[in-house]
């Protein structure tokens, strides 16, 4: 599709399957307290690996990483919101191990390739196939078993439908000023 939309004519095409044997895939309903779920699965499986925890919102990324922490795990919290100085200090300290579990939106990971990431948890349903394929896709990178699991209940649906529509209504908004100024 790339070669093709591109234009690009005799390049050399990898093909490579979607599909990543070392990866256990889990989807659970959670109709309870998500923090409490994640925090108990990284305690009982992965307290001294390295993992992320994606949430859909910047504040849900500050409340899951101050509830881990409350739990007695390793664990910062990265959004957009923070300053670049301090998403640049808690990106270096997980990659650098000295923080186990970063807690941030989907934005985080973008041209990161820390290998030995043994879970990727998202605790909201992802906006898209290919953001929650991106986001599991930073797990396992070392060909490891590792694990990711996505947590949903019924109040995903009304926040996903409300930030969707939001963005929808900020798009069009974007058009209109857009076709002022020319």
């Amino acid at each position: 599709d790339v070669r093709h939309i591109l234009n690009m004519k005799g390049v050399d095409t990898i093909r490579r399957s979607f599909y990543r044997d070392n990866l256990s895939i889990h989807v659970i309903n959670c109709n309870f307290d998500k923090n409490i779920w994640i925090g108990k699965c990284i305690r009982s499986k992965y307290r001294f690996n390295s993992g992320i925890v994606y949430r859909t919102t910047r504040n849900s990324t500050e409340v899951t990483a101050s509830a881990l922490t409350n739990m007695g795990l390793s664990a910062k919290y990265y959004h957009a919101g923070m300053k670049a100085d301090s998403r640049r200090a808690v990106q270096t300290a997980w990659q650098q191990g000295e923080i186990k579990v970063i807690v941030a939106t989907l934005a985080f990971g973008m041209g990161i390739d820390k290998r030995d990431v043994r879970y990727v948890i998202h605790g909201d349903i992802a906006k898209s196939l290919s953001d929650y394929y991106q986001g599991i896709g930073r797990a396992g990178r070392d060909e490891k078993e590792s694990a990711v699991y996505m947590l949903y209940n019924k109040s995903d649906y009304r926040l996903l439908k409300r930030i969707l529509k939001h963005s929808t209504m900020n798009a069009r908004k974007s058009k209109c000023i857009d076709k002022k100024i020319q």
